[in-house]
């Protein structure tokens, strides 16, 4: 879920245009892309990969505000990192929600601010 002051503290100093072509455009596209590799990393117990996916994804998450799925993410990075499996699969299956909620409130934004 977007935290909105969060949002507007963030990417307040860039024009509309460019918060929804460019940064908003560009999530809806690599954002599930990269839960899905996200879920891949975890069946195939591949904490590198989690390890740089998760942390690229929480990253992106953060910059829009999003905290609970930043902190999933977190969660899976540092999992990644010390190669351990702390309930991997039910943190990414809340990540996978929390992302998808994410992902409909950037797309009714977009829709709100059509350019």
């Amino acid at each position: 879920m977007i935290d909105w002051d969060k949002f507007n503290e963030y990417l307040g100093s860039y024009d509309t245009k460019f918060i929804v072509t460019e940064l908003i455009g560009d999530f809806l596209i690599s954002g599930p892309e990269r839960v899905s590799a996200i879920g891949k990393n975890v069946e195939e117990m591949d904490f590198p990969g989690l390890d740089f996916n998760a942390h690229s994804l929480k990253s992106n998450c953060a910059y829009f505000g999003d905290t609970e799925s930043a902190e999933l993410a977190f969660k899976l990075e540092l999992m990644g990192k010390n190669q351990s499996d702390d309930d991997m699969k039910g943190v990414y299956r809340q990540l996978a929600a929390s992302v998808d909620n994410l992902i409909q409130e950037l797309k009714q934004y977009k829709k709100q601010h059509p350019c």
